[in-house]
């Protein structure tokens, strides 16, 4: 996807959670070793709501606060929940 592409979908996305009342603040997503960055939105949201909004704008993951840790909920694949900081297996 293009960056502008991306953007416009930002956009229909903050005001798809204005329209909702959903309170949200922009914020960067990145992984730990910085090579990778997006921009999105922290949304007050319960789980149910936020894989729906994920699944409806196309997103493979989104990240998750449940007010102790983060986590990566998985869209894809298997649906994963990786806690992070994501600890390396053990051999």
């Amino acid at each position: 996807m293009t960056p502008h592409a991306n953007m416009l979908r930002r956009g229909v996305l903050a005001l798809e959670l204005r329209n909702a009342g959903l309170v949200h603040r922009p914020v960067n997503g990145r992984n730990a070793d910085g090579s990778w960055q997006e921009q999105g939105f922290a949304v007050a949201a319960g789980v149910g709501e936020s894989d729906a909004l994920a699944e409806l704008h196309g997103q493979n993951a989104y990240f998750w606060f449940d007010g102790t840790a983060f986590s990566i909920h998985e869209m894809t694949g298997q649906h994963r929940t990786i806690r992070l900081p994501r600890v390396p297996d053990q051999p």
